[in-house]
């Protein structure tokens, strides 16, 4: 993370308008609220004069700002909240993840790309395999199915290919961290100098197009 210089505040790059991004999760962690809790706090953005906020959730704006919405769906509950539901367990008895599974299955039939980052599709997760075969059914502009995942022995691959009946469907074994630093790289200036550059997060897309080209 670049550092932040009260003198010399940073400023962010975010996506085009046009661009939106969702987040379906598994874990139970604050990590992703975390990161655009500190990014927000310490990276402002302006443009025409107005501050633009990426946030999480919905909830009223201060004066001039403007909010980017990201949709996140947490399957297995979170700690915040104090619902956490174990992997093994049946959520079809826990109400209080309905309304996770219900936005999550929405933004999957809404997808124009899905990206399935770090999940080896197991055989026992029956209750996620059914949440993408029905959304995935319902998604009239699906355009393409990427699925990063360490995968040594071939199994997992294997999986998703008599799992995915899509046409443009690519998977690629290789390790996720391995990913975020090609997205690192692709959003730190080579010209970097600490307090005088920015954040940018308008490359999403031209890096994980590089990190699946054959």
């Amino acid at each position: 993370m670049l550092p932040r210089s009260p003198g010399n505040p940073f400023y962010k790059k975010l996506p085009a308008p046009s661009t939106n991004y969702s987040v379906i999760t598994l874990n139970y962690d604050l990590v992703l609220e975390s990161y655009v809790q500190y990014i927000e706090q310490n990276y402002p953005r302006r443009q025409d004069n107005k501050e633009e906020k990426l946030q999480f959730h919905l909830g009223p704006n201060p004066a001039g700002v403007r909010t980017r919405q990201v949709s996140l769906a947490k399957l297995h509950g979170s700690v915040d909240t104090g619902v956490v539901v174990p992997p093994t367990w049946n959520k079809a008895l826990n109400q209080d993840l309905h309304s996770s599974w219900q936005l999550a299955f929405r933004l999957l039939a809404e997808a124009n790309h899905i990206r399935i980052i770090g999940y080896s599709l197991p055989i026992a997760d029956a209750y996620v395999k059914y949440l993408l075969k029905a959304a995935v059914i319902r998604a009239p502009h699906l355009k393409s199915i990427d699925v990063l995942c360490l995968d040594n022995s071939g199994e997992v691959r294997e999986r998703y290919e008599q799992f995915v009946k899509f046409d443009n469907f690519r998977f690629r074994s290789d390790s996720v961290v391995d990913y975020l630093r090609r997205n690192h790289r692709m959003h730190i200036p080579t010209d970097y100098v600490p307090y005088e550059s920015q954040l940018s997060m308008d490359k999403l897309e031209s890096a994980h197009d590089e990190f699946f080209a054959p």
